[in-house]
């Protein structure tokens, strides 16, 4: 049995349990009509069965409704359960959809909120989970709601996502704003949606900045435990226009496969705990130990999610990078048409083959060897690279990276980007715009000026904190310090993924200083250098 959907809320407790049993009645109805909802107990009709339970003490009140529907191939279960403290003003709903297939392997199945849910959400306006609102249509967000909207997305106690959909200014703006609607539908009880107003467009990528902003008829899904001071854009997955669908309601589903297997691990809620023992004890036993069980299985699956995580990272990572060289190269080739045109333009190529083919060539970085571990890096560049001074202290636990599964595949992006560093302190010229200036548009360049690959500042939050700046006081040429010592803000992100380990390459440039260079002053795992986010 596959748990496809999971949605938990609050609302008033004046009147949940009836409303709960009056909208589960007329859902039934609706699409079992000959199978009668009884108050409690049991009942059976052509292809359905249902079995209601109840339990009420001096500590509250509990109800739980079943819904067994089966067919030639498919087996579904859909679980509603009510939960009333008495002191407490507000109550518990649950839902859940359980799925069994004979044809499992074929059928991908969309996930979407049952009509119970989205009824229910209607019938109780007072409905939220935790500092959320709920409801079964989306939530406009223009320039009057941005600081409310900012307010819930860093709210602490936020543990449901919160979906942003950008108009499309390049395609009908209906299409967006469909897209949005249906999705809220589909995705009612597990998260907020919100469409984006054009109106408030600048107003939000001027808050959430570019790691964090949408655009272009994109959306986001927004994770819990978010800092807009520290963004961390791997947690917040980003779906490109082009890859929601062609139907209005295809992005929902998108969205709603990417986040089932998250939103399936909530925790029942403490009053559930406290009360279930008032449901059919019959069944108590089985029910607690099958919790049990899901309890043992979330944390497998939670251990799995992070090497999924972890694996997914590096993945787009590689593509990235594939990415930027394939750019890379449609620059050289065509840069190295056009020169081998103007010599032929001017009579030289003759002799300028012949100087290639008769004259020996110098030594140069792309051709050496390519390292297979980050120690093994460090240490060409240290040999090789002369317009860089990489002091060994700014070496920092290599040995932590090199164990590491993917460090030949760090070891040649950190290469690349030593190399990049070289190439640039060769050509910088006073005035030059510095290195992401020449990442853009020199056309030398082998490292991307992406916000995934580089940072020339550190955040605000980080430059503030006296222990964070701390952390960035890096060894350097006593020519350029005194001290040994200077404040480095500026790095490559060897890795978006891998967790506390994925490598950065902090730097400073005196290249237009005496020493003519491009300083290293550390290389190593990411956890070395902390941020509000990690702190």
């Amino acid at each position: 049995m596959s748990l496809l959907y999971r949605a938990m809320w609050q609302a008033d407790a004046s009147q949940l349990i009836v409303t709960a049993h009056r909208e589960f009645s007329k859902w039934v109805s609706g699409k079992h009509p000959q199978l009668e909802v009884p108050d409690d107990g049991e009942s059976d009709g052509p292809g359905a069965d249902i079995r209601i339970t109840e339990g009420s003490s001096d500590e509250g009140h509990i109800k739980r409704w079943v819904l067994h529907e089966d067919d030639q191939h498919d087996r579904w279960i859909t679980t509603m359960t009510a939960i009333h403290e008495r002191r407490d003003a507000e109550g518990w709903l649950w839902i859940d959809v359980e799925h069994v297939s004979q044809s499992y392997l074929d059928d991908e199945v969309d996930v979407a909120a049952p009509r119970l849910a989205r009824k229910l959400l209607a019938a109780l306006p007072s409905s939220h989970h935790g500092p959320l609102k709920l409801q079964s249509t989306e939530y406009e967000l223009g320039p009057n709601e941005m600081a409310h909207f900012i307010e819930q997305l860093e709210h602490p106690d936020r543990q449901l996502p919160i979906v942003v959909f950008s108009p499309n200014h390049q395609a009908a703006r209906r299409i967006s704003m469909q897209r949005a609607k249906r999705a809220a539908g589909t995705l009612a009880g597990v998260c907020q949606v919100h469409w984006l107003d054009p109106r408030g467009e600048d107003e939000f990528r001027a808050k959430l900045g570019r790691d964090l902003g949408v655009w272009s008829g994109a959306c986001r899904v927004y994770m819990p435990r978010l800092f807009v001071d520290a963004p961390d854009p791997r947690q917040h997955r980003y779906f490109l226009a082009r890859h929601l669908g062609r139907r209005a309601l295809d992005a929902g589903f998108k969205i709603s496969r990417y986040l089932s297997p998250l939103i399936t691990r909530q925790r029942a809620p403490s009053a559930y705990v406290k009360l279930r023992h008032l449901l059919d004890t019959d069944y108590e036993a089985q029910i607690d130990e099958l919790f049990h069980e899901w309890e043992r299985q979330t944390q497998q699956n939670e251990q799995l999610e992070r090497q999924l995580r972890t694996t997914e990272d590096s993945y787009v990572d590689a593509l990235a990078e594939i990415e930027d060289l394939n750019v890379l190269q449609a620059h050289a080739q065509r840069s190295l048409t056009e020169t081998w045109r103007a010599a032929e333009a001017v009579g030289a190529r003759s002799a300028i083959e012949h100087h290639l083919h008769d004259e020996p060539a110098e030594e140069d970085a792309a051709d050496l060897e390519r390292p297979e571990s980050c120690s093994k890096a460090a240490e060409l560049a240290r040999q090789h690279l002369h317009k860089l001074s990489f002091p060994e202290a700014a070496c920092r636990d290599l040995s932590r990276l090199d164990q590491a599964i993917e460090s030949s595949a760090w070891a040649t992006t950190a290469w690349r980007g030593f190399v990049a560093l070289d190439t640039y302190a060769q050509s910088a010229t006073a005035g030059g715009g510095g290195f992401y200036h020449w990442c853009v548009h020199s056309g030398e360049s082998s490292w991307s000026a992406s916000a995934k690959k580089l940072a020339m500042v550190e955040s605000e939050s980080v430059r503030q904190d006296d222990m964070l700046r701390a952390a960035r006081q890096l060894p350097v040429d006593p020519r350029v310090d005194p001290s040994g010592r200077i404040f480095m803000e500026a790095h490559l992100k060897v890795s978006e993924g891998g967790g506390p380990l994925a490598p950065r390459i902090y730097f400073f440039d005196d290249t237009g200083g005496d020493t003519g260079q491009v300083h290293i002053g550390f290389f190593g795992p990411h956890d070395h250098m902390p941020n509000r986010s990690t702190n």
